[in-house]
């Protein structure tokens, strides 16, 4: 579980930083990694990870969940 969490984390991190080789992405842009919800990323990390970090995001359905469940 652990490294499902981190892996999220550490790919938004890489798209928003800048690095040598590319410039970084905007918050916007790089949270199209809801598309990777299923593919990529665990879709229960994924929700958990847009609860927690956008306020707006929060107040939808579903995060109330998230938060009783500690995910």
């Amino acid at each position: 579980m652990e490294a499902r969490i981190v892996a999220i984390v550490d790919v938004f991190d890489a798209l928003t930083s800048r690095r040598p080789y590319k410039d970084s992405w905007s918050v916007e842009r790089a949270l199209s990694i809801n598309e990777q919800k299923g593919k990529h990323f665990n879709p229960s990390i994924v929700v958990s990870f847009f609860c927690y970090f956008d306020e707006k995001a929060a107040q939808k359905k579903g995060c109330e969940t998230v938060r009783s469940t500690g995910i």
